[in-house]
This record gives structure tokens, C-alpha cells and sequence, in this order.
């Protein structure tokens, strides 16, 4: 079935973290909620679970596994860290659901996130208590990249629900304890972490301001995704993608900056304000259809 995608990026991911670390608590974990996640999204794909159903279990999963995460990896147990940690995760997370609205985009945006990540991993600014975990976001990138070779326009198969959920915990996690391990951070650190998963906050930011902003509710579906709108007025979805995937790849190379003074990141940082800025003034003027509360 086209929507069981997921599950075919998914199980191969674990089997192979399994085969190259072992069984250490951090991949047992991770493949428990990773399952987990891949098991329900992909039963909402087949039989629709209530959203705020399906957000609560994603939270209350979340909550339970970062701090023993944290724990077995052997960071600091930083207690305002960890919240920040859960909260981040389950907000980007369930970006990455809303990211994967057009063939190839969720996959391919998060091919980028995950080479990135195994670049932070070997930085200066990482400790070396990850060392376990770098190869981990390589092997997801292997296999998303196959992934794109049938997710591209005009896609054979879908990540699904049962795709975007776990994919978006498993990137976001990486992500979180790259963060955990890097603190106390300078600006190197900020500007990069926000960089390469900033095309997930900002189609956060887009669809919920204006889906506030007309009144309903965050957890609805609606048509306001910026790749929607960019289709809207006239761009292909070939073309929409590898745009994308090309502002996705310059995001991915701000990861030099942690090899540079940080008078680079600063100059860096005001450029992609102003970039982030701009688009947010120019799809927010493209309307989009109304839908039923």
C-alpha cells in the first residue's frame, strides 16, 4: 500500500541500529518509542485516530523517554534542559507531519537535517559522549535517500503518518541531545541548531500563526503549508521541491561555522533572518481557501 512507506524506512532503521551498536539502552529505547509511533501513525493512516488522541500518546511517550534517554547516554541531568528537550521535541516532531504535505519534501528535508546532524556530532562543540550515537543519523540519511528515489514527484509511496511521526521523533531527538551535549553553547552553537532544523520551525510558525489568526484550531488540517501555497500560485511541485532541497542544503553546510570565529555565525544569523523574514511577508499575501471548523 502507497501510505505504508513509513514502515519501510522504519524497521530497516532499526534493524541496522541494532546491527551496528548492539543492544545499548539508547537504541533500545529509541526503538521502542520509534516502533511505537511507526505502529500508530501507520494505524491512523489505515484507520483515522482522533488527532488530539494520537498528540496526547505522542507526549506522554516523549515525556517518559527523554530523561531516561538522557540518562543512559550519560549526559548531565540538567532538569530545565530536559523540559526544553521534551517540548522541542514534541513541537518539531509534529512539524515534520506538517512538512510532509508534497512528494519528497519530508523525506528530503530531513535527508539534509540528518547529514548535518552527523557532521554537529563530529564538531568541536560535541563532547565525545555521543560518540556512540553519530553513525545513527548516517544510516537514517542512507535510507531516506533511497527513500526519494520513489517519493519524488510523482511519488509511488508516502511516508504517512506512520513515516512523519517517527521520523520527526527520531531527527528531533538527535537533534535535542546534540544541544544537551554542546551546553553551555555560544553563538556557533545556536545559530547552527537553528539553522538546519529551521525549515521545520518555520512551517510551524507559518500554519499555526495564520491558522490562528482565522480562528481555528492548530490541530486542524488546512491548506496554508508553504509548499501548498507556493503550488497555489503557479509553481510545480518538482519545482517547489528542489527549491527546497536547495535552501535545505545551504542550511546544512552552516554546520562550517562551528569550525569558525563567531563573527561568521552572526553574519550568518542576520542573513537568514531577513531570509525567514521575506518569506514569511511573501506566502503569508498568497490566500488560501477557507475550511470548515
Amino acid at each position: 500500500m502507497p501510505y505504508l512507506g513509513g514502515a519501510g524506512v522504519f524497521i530497516p532503521f532499526l534493524i541496522l541500529c541494532f546491527a551496528f551498536f548492539g543492544a545499548p539502552w539508547w537504541a533500545v529505547l529509541l526503538a521502542a518509542v520509534a516502533g511505537t509511533l511507526t505502529f500508530l501513525g501507520t494505524f491512523d493512516d489505515l484507520r483515522p485516530v482522533k488527532v488530539k488522541v494520537k498528540f496526547l500518546i505522542e507526549v506522554a511517550l516523549i515525556a517518559l523517554f527523554y530523561p531516561l534517554f538522557v540518562h543512559v547516554l550519560g549526559l548531565r541531568p540538567d532538569v530545565v534542559l530536559i523540559i526544553v528537550g521534551v517540548v522541542g521535541i514534541v513541537v518539531l516532531g509534529n512539524g515534520f507531519n506538517q512538512v510532509d504535505v508534497l512528494d519528497g519534501l519530508a523525506a528530503g528535508v530531513s535527508f539534509f537535517i540528518c547529514l548535518a546532524l552527523f557532521v554537529m556530532y563530529q564538531s568541536p562543540s560535541s563532547s565525545g559522549t555521543l560518540s556512540g550515537l553519530a553513525v545513527a543519523p548516517l544510516v537514517l540519511a542512507g535510507l531516506l535517500g533511497g527513500f526519494l528515489a520513489f517519493n519524488r514527484p510523482p511519488a509511488s509511496i508516502y511516508l504517512g503518518d506512520g513515516g512523519s511521526l517517527p521520523l520527526g521523533f527520531v531527527v528531533s531527538v538527535f537533534l535535542a541531545v546534540w544541544i544537551f551535549d554542546a551546553y553551555p553553547w555560544d553563538v556557533r552553537e545556536i545559530v547552527v541548531a537553528g539553522s538546519v532544523i529551521s525549515p521545520v520551525i518555520f512551517e510551524v510558525l507559518l500554519v499555526s500563526f495564520h491558522r490562528i489568526k482565522r480562528g481555528w484550531s492548530v490541530f486542524q488540517g488546512s491548506p496554508d503549508h508553504f509548499a501548498l501555497r507556493l503550488v497555489r500560485v503557479g509553481w510545480s511541485v518538482p519545482r517547489v521541491l528542489v527549491t527546497a532541497l536547495a535552501v535545505c542544503a545551504v542550511l546544512a553546510a552552516s554546520v562550517g561555522l562551528l569550525w569558525l570565529p563567531p563573527l561568521y555565525s552572526w553574519i550568518f544569523a542576520g542573513s537568514l533572518f531577513v531570509f525567514y523574514g521575506v518569506a514569511f511577508w511573501r506566502l503569508s499575501k498568497i490566500k488560501v481557501p477557507a475550511i470548515t471548523k
